[in-house]
């Protein structure tokens, strides 16, 4: 699993999910999943993504007591004590969690052997509100381009229409002259 309750991190980790099947824990973490039988949402893991080991601590501490392994994201602030692995990073940076995950999806994807097209890196290093702000500038391009298609047909229907009545010669100065 991979437990992330900052923010910056949130779009990574979603998008490490979706293309690997693991599964992911924003915002909050559920209290005990891990060592509680008999909570319904219980399962058994083999390894643990902590994102920050501050803000994680209840993952980590419920990963400690299963004796699970442990995988840190660790900045410079960070205790690493229960970690197995440590990957030195800024986990509070949208772009560092992003290049982060593109990574571990990446090698993940290759050593499973699984064939899947991950998205450019530059998708996996915003937050969700520039990918929101991204997504509607998209949006705007499309449709300013939709509507230049537009007046450009209008202004192009208009001058043959006006190159048709007058007719001859003129027709072919109006023409011109666009």
């Amino acid at each position: 699993i991979v437990v992330c309750k900052r923010q910056a991190g949130w779009r990574a980790v979603k998008l490490f999910s979706e293309l690997t099947g693991i599964r992911v824990f924003t915002k909050k973490y559920p209290a005990g999943i891990l060592t509680n039988i008999q909570l319904p949402d219980f399962f058994e893991t083999e390894l643990v993504v902590i994102c920050d080991p501050w803000l994680d601590k209840n993952a980590l501490n419920d990963a400690v007591k299963v004796n699970s392994k442990i995988m840190i994201v660790a900045d410079t602030n960070n205790f690493t004590k229960y970690g197995k692995q440590i990957i030195i990073g800024n986990n509070k940076s949208a772009k560092s969690l992003g290049l982060i995950f593109y990574l571990l999806t990446k090698k993940y994807l290759d050593a499973k052997g699984i064939k899947k097209k991950l998205p450019e890196l530059d998708f996996w290093e915003v937050d969700e509100e520039e990918a929101r702000k991204m997504r509607i500038i998209e949006r705007n391009k499309e449709v300013a381009k939709v509507e230049r298609e537009a007046i450009t047909e209008k202004l192009a229907e208009s001058i043959v229409e006006v190159s048709e009545k007058k007719g001859g010669e003129e027709r072919v100065d109006a023409v011109e002259g666009v």
